[in-house]
């Protein structure tokens, strides 16, 4: 039995062992820099598609949400863009402070964006003009959720241990992005039965965001002065 395991087994071992082996894969689990900027350059080519998406569905359905959805996840793709342009190695003395300005903008940028959130929370539930989904969209909007939601979550945890305000960002970004995925889908699936239950996660969410947009501001630009003020 121990041998036919063995025989079994043989081939995934070496498949394993030539991967780990791999100069690339080696370099990428090696380079958390570089594993941000993977992760970086698929969010925004999927929050890209997700936004185009959600464009054409508001064309072809003329709803207001489709159209909100679509612009929320356009300013995403934005700040992503921004950050895959300042994920590089840091240089001691200079690097700290420009990752600082580029985290308090986006902070500034969520904390626009929740105010739109906002606004489309009270627009649904005020007028009930939620979206109506097809069971097909609701699916993939489900699976979509799931898979933000859990990929936010091992990014926090997995990027925890890099003091680097770009890292922050990039996950303050997924994490917005996979609370108002929740939201979305919360609508789908109840928002017409219940306009209570709208209102409740989209106060959550929304307070979620603006929190920590604020905090994001307040970090980053007390650690600037902090900088600036040694550099006198």
């Amino acid at each position: 039995m121990h041998e036919l395991k063995s025989i079994v087994l043989s081939p995934f071992v070496v498949f394993l062992k030539r991967i780990k082996n791999n100069k690339h894969i080696r370099q990428y689990l090696n380079n958390p820099s570089l594993r941000i900027k993977v992760s970086l350059y698929s969010s925004l080519l999927i929050n890209t598609s997700y936004a185009a998406f959600q464009l054409v569905l508001g064309i072809y359905h003329c709803s207001f949400w489709f159209y909100a959805i679509s612009v929320y996840y356009i300013m995403l793709a934005v700040i992503r863009f921004f950050l895959l342009r300042d994920i590089r190695t840091p240089k001691p003395g200079k690097s700290r402070r420009n990752e600082l300005v580029r985290y308090r903008f986006c902070g500034i940028i969520l904390l626009f964006m929740n105010i739109v959130l906002v606004f489309l929370v009270f627009y649904i539930t005020s007028y009930g003009k939620g979206a109506k989904h097809h069971l097909l969209t609701t699916t993939a909007l489900a699976i979509y959720t799931l898979g933000s939601l859990t990929r936010a979550i091992v990014n926090v945890i997995r990027y925890r241990k890099y003091n680097r305000p770009i890292f922050s960002a990039a996950k303050a970004i997924s994490l917005a992005a996979a609370a108002v995925s929740v939201l979305s889908l919360e609508s789908a699936v109840v928002g017409s039965i219940s306009k209570i239950a709208t209102l409740n996660t989209g106060s959550v969410v929304c307070t979620f965001i603006f929190a920590m947009a604020i905090y994001m501001i307040y970090k980053s630009t007390k650690e600037i002065k902090t900088i600036d003020d040694s550099r006198k």
